[in-house]
């Protein structure tokens, strides 16, 4: 949120690439994945009905983006982690799969729920070779993993 004039809160929305607040111009592709979702209405009715602020991470993915490695048509936005502003840390699993629900947005796929405990490095990376979820036809570009803490936030 941002404040007017008079000091009253307004509803602030912006689309972001890395570290850079991007403007709305014509061909941006990551105003266009924005615009595809209509996540600026759904973020400020969000927010305001739930008494929330949250930022939406994700990946572009698609033609013109980092050379298609999936061979894909057109682009398309994955949402890859939700964070709350107003308490400073990222919702948790559970929530990120309610909010994508609820704002009508796509997830980076999940491969599996699992311990890394029995894992070494060389099984790890083993792990990491495979077809992409995204197109079957063509190698993931790898693997991510990130630590689920059930109900907490992560």
């Amino acid at each position: 949120t941002e404040q007017d004039e008079q000091g009253q809160e307004v509803p602030r929305f912006g689309v972001c690439s890395r570290n850079l607040d991007l403007k709305d111009t014509e061909g941006n592709s990551f105003w266009e994945a924005a615009k595809k979702y209509d996540l600026e209405r759904k973020l400020i009715e969000f927010n305001a009905e739930c008494s929330m602020n949250i930022a939406i991470q994700g990946e572009l993915v698609g033609e013109g983006i980092q050379g298609n490695k999936y061979k894909l048509t057109g682009r398309d936005f994955f949402v890859f982690r939700i964070y709350d502003i107003k308490t400073g840390e990222y919702v948790n699993e559970r929530e990120k799969d309610d909010l994508c629900y609820i704002l009508g947005l796509k997830q980076v796929p999940v491969l599996t729920f699992m311990s890394v405990n029995n894992y070494n490095i060389d099984s790890l990376l083993e792990l990491a070779e495979g077809k992409s979820v995204l197109n079957p036809k063509t190698e993931r570009e790898g693997i991510v993993f990130k630590c689920y803490t059930g109900d907490q936030r992560s």
